[in-house]
C-alpha cells in the first residue's frame, strides 16, 4: 500500500486525497463523503482545525482522481477496503466525521476496526443522517430512471443546483450519485453494535431526510449519550457551518486529551 506512517509522510494511496500532514499531530481527522461527494468537500477544512491536525479525506473509487475505476456498489466491500487501507494510520489520535452516507460508512468501519480488535477512534463526527436501522425505511430511488431519479433528487439541493449550473457534467455526475444510493439503499444493518466513543451528532433544522425524532434514537447506537447540536439549513447545513464544525472537533478532541 506504500503507507509511511511517520506522521507529516505524504500517502501513497488512492483512497485518501488532499490529504494535510503535520510533523507534531494533534490528531488524525479521516472525512467520509456524502452521495455524489468526494474528497475534495473537506480538502479545506484544515484551514480551521488546529494547526497540527492530520486531515484525511477518504476518495471513493470512480470520481475525481480515481475517475478510471469502476464505481462501487455493495456498503460492504467498501468497508472492507477502507479499513484495510487506514489500518496502518489509525493512531490514539484518531477522529472520524462523515455526512450523510459519510456517517454511514463511519459507523461501519468503526464497527470492523471493534470486530477485528483494532484501533478505535477517540471521537466519532456524524452529520446529516439517520441511525443504521432506519436507513431500510428510505424510499428506493436507485432503479428508478435517470428523469425520475434526478426529479427524487430535487430535496438535496446542492446536488440538484450543481447538476442545472453545469449540464456539462451531467453524464459524469448522475452515475456516481446513482451508485452511492444503491450502496446505501442495500445496505443492511445486522446487530445492534455501540460506539464506545463519544459521539457527536449534527443536523440541520430543515433537513427533510433526517427528521428531529430520529437524531435521539442515536443514543442506541452509543455506549455513552451522543451530544446533538443542531444548525439551521437542509441537508447540506454542514457547507454554511464548517468552521463552527470544526471548531467543536477541535475542542473535543482537546478535552478528551485531558
Amino acid at each position: 500500500m506504500g503507507y509511511n506512517k511517520n506522521a507529516g509522510t505524504a500517502l501513497n494511496t488512492r483512497w485518501i486525497q488532499y490529504q494535510k500532514t503535520s510533523d507534531t499531530p494533534s490528531m488524525r481527522l479521516f472525512c467520509f463523503p456524502y452521495a455524489g461527494g468526494s474528497a475534495l468537500f473537506y480538502s479545506r477544512w484544515f484551514k480551521y482545525l488546529e494547526e497540527d491536525a492530520e486531515v484525511f479525506p477518504i476518495q471513493l473509487p470512480g470520481r475525481e482522481s480515481r475517475i478510471d475505476e469502476p464505481l462501487q456498489r455493495v456498503m460492504s466491500v467498501v468497508i472492507d477496503k477502507i479499513v484495510e487501507e487506514i489500518a496502518p494510520l489509525l493512531t490514539e489520535n484518531t477522529a472520524f466525521i462523515g455526512h450523510s452516507m459519510g456517517s454511514m460508512i463511519a459507523y461501519e468501519v468503526a464497527k470492523k476496526l471493534a470486530e477485528k480488535n483494532m484501533q478505535m477512534p477517540k471521537h466519532i463526527f456524524l452529520c446529516g443522517a439517520v441511525p443504521p436501522d432506519m436507513i431500510g425505511e428510505c424510499e428506493k430511488i436507485h432503479m428508478l430512471s435517470d428523469d425520475e431519479f434526478c426529479e427524487k433528487l430535487k430535496g438535496y439541493e446542492s446536488i440538484t443546483s450543481e447538476l442545472m449550473k453545469y449540464p456539462e457534467f451531467y453524464k459524469f455526475f448522475l452515475p456516481v450519485i446513482k451508485a452511492d444510493f444503491e450502496l446505501i439503499e442495500t445496505y443492511r444493518f445486522g446487530g445492534d453494535w455501540k460506539m464506545p466513543c463519544p459521539v457527536t451528532i449534527f443536523s440541520g433544522t430543515e433537513d427533510p431526510y433526517v427528521p428531529a425524532a430520529a437524531l435521539g434514537q442515536w443514543g442506541r447506537f452509543c455506549e455513552k449519550e451522543p451530544q446533538i447540536i443542531t444548525y439551521s439549513g437542509n441537508h447540506f447545513f454542514l457547507k454554511e457551518h464548517i468552521e463552527e464544525i470544526c471548531e467543536i472537533i477541535n475542542n473535543c478532541m482537546k478535552v478528551e486529551d485531558n
